[in-house]
């Protein structure tokens, strides 16, 4: 611990590995392929965040305000390459899957909409709103999100 800036910069720290074992599992479903690789990828994401609770509460912690003046710059720029290897891994099987030019924004409202759901399960147990529990959720909004890939893309207007 005395290694360590601060606790945030202990627990992102730790975060690095997880990242790490996180890319890779996408990248090892990228390279099974298939059309379901993206599903697949989504499936692990929300089996992730209902196994490792601390791990995404830790990814949570790093979205937070003022959270980077807690960390030493080589844990902050060692967490963004991980979080970058992440997205990468969902850009590529979405690239592979749809064939969309667009595969790195793509992936980068992927990656929103899934930390999106993990604040949403957190407001819900705090508040005890009812809804559907994280998984739940989590399926239905990755429905709607594939719907939009499978739709051609159309230009913005300027």
């Amino acid at each position: 611990y005395l290694y360590f800036r601060s606790k945030e910069d202990l627990y992102v720290s730790l975060l690095e590995d997880t990242l790490d074992e996180v890319s890779g599992a996408l990248n090892k479903i990228r390279t099974a392929g298939g059309g379901s690789a993206l599903t697949g990828a989504w499936s692990y994401l929300a089996q992730w965040a209902a196994t490792d609770v601390e791990s995404t509460r830790v990814l949570r912690m790093v979205c937070h305000p003022g959270v980077r003046t807690q960390l030493s710059d080589e844990v902050a720029h060692a967490a963004a390459s991980r979080l970058t290897g992440v997205r990468d891994e969902l850009a590529e099987i979405i690239r592979a899957g749809y064939d969309r030019t667009d595969a790195a924004a793509s992936a980068d409202l992927l990656w929103a909409l899934f930390l999106g759901l993990l604040q949403q399960a957190d407001c819900r147990a705090n508040l005890e709103l009812s809804g559907p529990n994280l998984p739940e959720a989590a399926h239905a909004a990755f429905g709607a999100f594939e719907a939009t890939l499978k739709a051609p893309a159309r230009a913005l207007a300027a």
